[in-house]
């Protein structure tokens, strides 16, 4: 059943009920309101569910609908809700927003009595953002990093849009936010914002060179075939059963995609420094 879950003076978390390999626990919907705001903003309002809808709309009258990416296990009920409420959706994509225009990154959107700040994150999606939101009750105030930042693992690139050269550049400037609560869209809050992205930027960097060092051993170049793929993914995990080989394969390819861009961009420089 879907509760909801005070966090701080101004968000509170609603866990929707969808636990599952690849949402955790389940995914976290978030309501922002100021005491005695009129209305009540829903960042992620999560799958198809009416009571899950039902403990979202107990936050207040719902004035706005957030998105932080377009995966379906954060946007499914975004539309019902705003049938239910009146309340526009917003997100960086104006595939997925309705009733008002696409976020813009840094751009401060004044709802349910608060000042919330645009993040652009592209990398786990092309359209994922974060969401800051500053109160003085929390030092560095919270963000809401969506599947950016989770508060448990590793987020997965997607295959259709993602990418771990912009995921990298997203980390980088989450490092450079103040040091606030780490609100994710899966898993537990974490303390600072700051070191769950520093973390992440060193994980990232290890699998890489774990990769780099698997395509040495196997001695076969950087590329994103799904040859390549089930090769070195073999090679350093072993045999793989479901349901962590498709996240795993994914990555994987996500990694030999920078890879072999990397060694791309670099060839192109030095050809065009001899010419």
């Amino acid at each position: 059943m879907s509760t909801a879950e005070p966090i701080t003076p101004l968000i509170q978390r609603v866990g929707a009920p969808n636990p599952s390999y690849w949402t955790l626990d389940g995914t976290n919907s978030y309501v922002i309101r100021r005491p005695g705001s009129s209305g009540s903003v829903v960042v992620d309002p999560g799958p198809h569910s009416r009571a899950h809808r039902r403990a979202l709309r107990a936050g207040g009258p719902v004035e706005l609908i957030l998105l932080t990416h377009h995966h379906h296990d954060h946007s499914d009920a975004a539309p019902a809700l705003s049938w239910e409420t009146g309340a526009p959706i917003r997100a960086l994509s104006p595939l997925h927003s309705h009733g008002a225009e696409n976020l813009r990154h840094n751009e401060i959107i004044r709802a349910g009595g608060c000042d919330i700040r645009v993040i652009a994150t592209p990398g786990h999606t092309a359209d994922s953002a974060c969401f800051a939101v500053e109160e003085a009750s929390t030092p560095g105030g919270a963000i809401l990093t969506g599947d950016t930042l989770l508060g448990k693992g590793s987020p997965v690139i997607d295959e259709a849009d993602g990418s771990l050269a912009e995921y990298l550049r997203s980390l980088a400037w989450l490092e450079t936010e103040e040091a606030g609560l780490a609100l994710p869209g899966h898993g537990p809050t974490a303390r600072d914002v700051r070191e769950l992205a520093a973390s992440q930027i060193r994980h990232t960097t290890a699998r890489l060179t774990a990769i780099t060092q698997a395509l040495r051993n196997l001695d076969i170049p950087a590329q994103a075939d799904a040859a390549t793929v089930e090769a070195v993914a073999g090679r350093l995990y072993g045999e793989l059963l479901d349901p962590r080989r498709p996240a795993v394969l994914m990555m994987t390819a996500a990694h030999l995609q920078h890879l072999a861009d990397e060694i791309n961009s670099r060839a192109l420089q030095r050809d065009a420094s001899i010419s």
